[in-house]
C-alpha cells in the first residue's frame, strides 16, 4: 500500500488505510458538515498570542521585588532581612499563583472560543422513528406525559 508523505493524519489516510487493512468500513471521524462558513479569528487569536509574553513579563515583574530585597541590606541585624525576604517571599508566591490562574483561565477560554469557531463536524446519524411531526396520541391518553412517574403506583 503506498502512503502519503507526513503523520499519514492529511485527508484521513490513516482511516483509509486501516479500512483496507482490516477490510472493515467505518464511518469516517471527521466529516465536515457541507456548506459551514467558518467564523473569522477575533480577539481570542489576539489573546492566545499575548499569553506567552504576559506569562514571561508579569512573572518577572511578581519575581522582581522578591529580588530586590535580597540585594538591598536593610541592617545589620540578620533576622531583620529575613523576616523582610520571607513575608516579600510569601506575598510574590501568592501574587504568582493567583496571576498563573488568572492567565489559565483566560488562556483556556480563548482557546474553546476558538475550538467553537473551527469548522463544524457532522455527527452519527440518528434516524428518528417520526420526524416529520410526532405522533398522534390516543384520544384517551391526549394531555399525559408518555413518562412513568415513581409513584404514580401509589395514588
Amino acid at each position: 500500500m503506498r502512503r502519503k508523505p507526513g503523520f499519514g493524519l492529511e485527508s484521513s489516510s490513516l482511516i483509509t488505510a486501516w479500512q483496507s487493512e482490516c477490510g472493515v468500513l467505518i464511518m469516517n471521524l471527521f466529516n465536515k458538515l457541507p456548506g459551514f462558513q467558518k467564523s473569522p479569528a477575533g480577539l481570542e487569536r489576539k489573546i492566545l498570542r499575548w499569553i506567552p509574553r504576559v506569562f514571561l513579563v508579569g512573572t518577572g515583574l511578581i519575581a522582581l521585588p522578591s529580588m530586590l530585597t535580597r540585594l538591598w541590606h536593610i541592617s545589620e541585624q540578620h533576622w531583620v532581612a529575613s523576616k523582610l525576604i520571607t513575608t516579600v517571599d510569601i506575598y510574590a508566591f501568592g501574587l504568582l499563583t493567583a496571576f498563573w490562574t488568572a492567565l489559565f483561565t483566560v488562556g483556556l477560554g480563548a482557546l474553546t472560543v476558538m475550538i467553537m469557531k473551527g469548522p463544524a463536524y457532522v455527527a452519527d446519524a440518528y434516524c428518528l422513528p417520526d420526524a416529520d411531526r410526532p405522533r398522534a396520541m390516543p384520544p384517551d391518553q391526549e394531555g399525559q406525559s408518555h413518562r412513568h412517574h415513581p409513584y404514580e403506583d401509589n395514588v
